[in-house]
Parts: structure tokens; C-alpha cells; sequence
């Protein structure tokens, strides 16, 4: 699970919660991030998005 937390304009604090749970603080450019997405998505989808991203190429896969 990710959450996102907003803390000002350009700082968000997120949480990632899988099997061990890790805090991050991200700072986007209000600027940035309107090149990136054209304003169609909030800056706290993009960073949930980004996560994402990746925690699924992260993922532990059991050995033998």
C-alpha cells in the first residue's frame, strides 16, 4: 500500500507499506510537474504512480 501525504506545494511525505513499511520525502516542482503530466493528474497521483512503479520491479521472489 502507498500513501501520499501532502505537506506544501512541492513536498509530500509517502508511506510504503508491503512487508516492511518505509517513509520517503519527495519533492516535486509544481513547474515539473505540470510538464509531465499536462495537468491531468495531481502531483500526489504522480508520485503514487511512480512508486509503483517501483515497488513491483522490487518485489523478493523466493529461491531455491
Amino acid at each position: 500500500m502507498i500513501t501520499v501525504k501532502k505537506i506544501d506545494d512541492r513536498t509530500f511525505e509517502v508511506t510504503v507499506a508491503n512487508q516492511k513499511t518505509t517513509t520517503h520525502r519527495v519533492t516535486v516542482d509544481p513547474v515539473y510537474h505540470e510538464k509531465l503530466t499536462g495537468g491531468h493528474i495531481s502531483a500526489e497521483e504522480l508520485i503514487e504512480k511512480s512508486f509503483e512503479s517501483v515497488s513491483y520491479t522490487h518485489l523478493t521472489l523466493p529461491t531455491n
